[in-house]
C-alpha cells in the first residue's frame, strides 16, 4: 500500500469543483475521498486499483453507529482504524468464513439463507 495521495485527492477536488482552494487539512481530504464515486485514477480499467470505495466503507460502519479513522503518509502506507460500538458484541450474527477470513453478518441484514450443493460451487 502506498498510502493515500493528498496532493492527487487536492487536486482532484479542485478539478471537480469540491474544492475551493487553500489547504486542507487531511481530515477534510479524508471526508472529500470518501465521497460517492470520488477516485484519482486518471484511467478508467476494468479492476479498480484501490478495490472496494472508501464511500462503501464509510457508509458501512456509519450504518453501524461507528466511526472510521486515517493515517496515512504518502509513499508509505495508511492505517485504518475502524470504531464500532460495544454493543455490536452482542448482537446475533451469522458467521461467514472466505478463505482465511471470517465475517459476522449481523441477523437483521440477512434476508434469506439457501443451502447451496458443494458439487454446485465447484461448478462456478
Amino acid at each position: 500500500m502506498r498510502g493515500l495521495d493528498w496532493a492527487a485527492i487536492r487536486r482532484r477536488g479542485t478539478e471537480r469543483g469540491l474544492l475551493q482552494g487553500g489547504n486542507r487539512a487531511d481530515e477534510e481530504l479524508l471526508q472529500l475521498a470518501m465521497e460517492p464515486g470520488f477516485s484519482t485514477v486518471e484511467q478508467v480499467v476494468q479492476i479498480a486499483r484501490r478495490g472496494v470505495g472508501l464511500d462503501v466503507v464509510a457508509t458501512a460502519i456509519k450504518r453501524l453507529s461507528g466511526t472510521l479513522m486515517l493515517a496515512s503518509e504518502s509513499g508509505k502506507g495508511a492505517a485504518f482504524t475502524m470504531r464500532l460500538p460495544l454493543t455490536l458484541t452482542i448482537i446475533d450474527a451469522l458467521l461467514v468464513t472466505l478463505g482465511d477470513a471470517t465475517y459476522a453478518v449481523p441477523h437483521d441484514s440477512i434476508e434469506a439463507v439457501a443451502g447451496i450443493p458443494r458439487a454446485d460451487l465447484d461448478q462456478c
